[in-house]
């Protein structure tokens, strides 16, 4: 086995002093804008689903009652 070959694969190359480190680049205002978009679309469409299904046990309840009061009237 040749050790500079093996010692090559695995030795990180650094760039040269002279040259400014690269910083990672933000995201545009435009990718939070859309992500922040769909969150609160998101969350409308929980916030009306949670609705419906309150209204939906209101019903349930209310049935429940007139068939079996003692369901839901705890002694």
């Amino acid at each position: 086995m040749n050790l500079k070959s093996a010692q090559s694969q695995y030795q990180r190359t650094y760039p040269p002093a002279y040259e400014k480190p690269t910083a990672p680049e933000f995201p545009s205002a435009r990718y939070f804008q859309v992500h922040f978009e769909n969150l609160e679309s998101q969350l409308l469409e929980n916030k009306r689903c949670i609705e419906q299904m309150q209204k939906q046990m209101a019903e349930l309840c209310s049935i429940l009652t007139l068939v079996k009061p003692e369901l839901l009237n705890k002694k």
